[in-house]
């Protein structure tokens, strides 16, 4: 569940014209004990989803909380999640505390079937909404097949999206004109990353390899009087440049080539 909660979080911050951060919910985890006690407490899914609401509602997207806030419980989740219930064939019965039924309007321990099922049912289809949206989302970019796009006017980067074998977006790839190259790229196996870094705020940060010792005015990356040299594109002996026309341009590479090693 980590990824719907901080993929939320990260789309109210772009909206609201903050920085990505890569653990948006950082600051609110905290450090309990003492000497060789001290252990951290990561955020709860209410604190979370607190922290959600409140961007929401800032960004003018009150929805938002409002979808999340009624799919989630708090007592069934910590009794499923630890065990600590009955189930039979009328209720659910939590076994610790209790819960403000919605049907009933009073506390009680007990979770008939049908309310259950309710929630049930609303949670599959916020996600199921959720899932189609970001899978729909990342298909839309398919346009980018073999595109390169100026992106940093400073060092002269070139961007370069990555997609995986179903033709979804699956990450980045930038090329500095002194040959180096940083990529991020996620994939059902996991994530793999080279030449970034993290800020102090969370966001993304790229390491450009070795800086010229007498720069050209083209780039810091370039030594002077040198043309500068992107690194080929993986598979390929083709290499990006920066274009003199400012805007994304694209390039003569097949399909088999741009797409990565994901696996199924």
């Amino acid at each position: 569940m980590d990824m719907p909660y901080a993929l939320l979080a990260n789309l109210l911050r772009l909206r609201l014209a903050e920085k990505y951060d890569i653990n948006p919910f950082r600051d609110l985890a905290r450090f309990t004990g003492k000497g060789h006690k001290v252990r951290l407490i990561l955020p709860s899914p209410r604190k979370k989803i607190e922290r959600i609401s409140q961007l929401s509602r800032k960004a003018q997207l009150p929805d938002v909380a409002q979808a999340l806030e009624g799919i989630y419980d708090s007592a069934i989740r910590n009794a499923v999640y630890h065990s600590d219930y009955t189930l039979t064939d009328k209720e659910l019965r939590l076994l610790s505390g209790t819960r403000l039924s919605k049907k009933e309007g009073v506390y009680t321990p007990v979770v008939e079937l049908d309310e259950l099922n309710s929630l049930v049912v609303e949670t599959f289809a916020f996600y199921r909404g959720f899932f189609a949206l970001y899978e729909r989302c990342r298909k839309s970019f398919g346009d980018f097949h073999d595109a390169f796009l100026p992106y940093d006017g400073h060092y002269k980067g070139v961007l370069q999206l990555v997609f995986d074998n179903d033709g979804f977006l699956a990450g980045f790839r930038v090329y500095w004109p002194n040959e180096s190259v940083s990529e991020y790229s996620r994939s059902r196996n996991g994530c793999t990353g080279s030449n970034l870094v993290f800020d102090p705020d969370g966001s993304i940060n790229f390491m450009v390899g070795l800086y010229a010792s007498k720069p050209d005015t083209f780039s810091p990356l370039v030594e002077s009087g040198s043309q500068p040299t992107y690194a080929f594109v993986p598979g390929t002996t083709i290499r990006p440049h920066w274009p003199e026309d400012l805007k994304v341009y694209k390039l003569p590479i097949g399909k088999e080539q741009t797409k990565i090693a994901i696996s199924a």
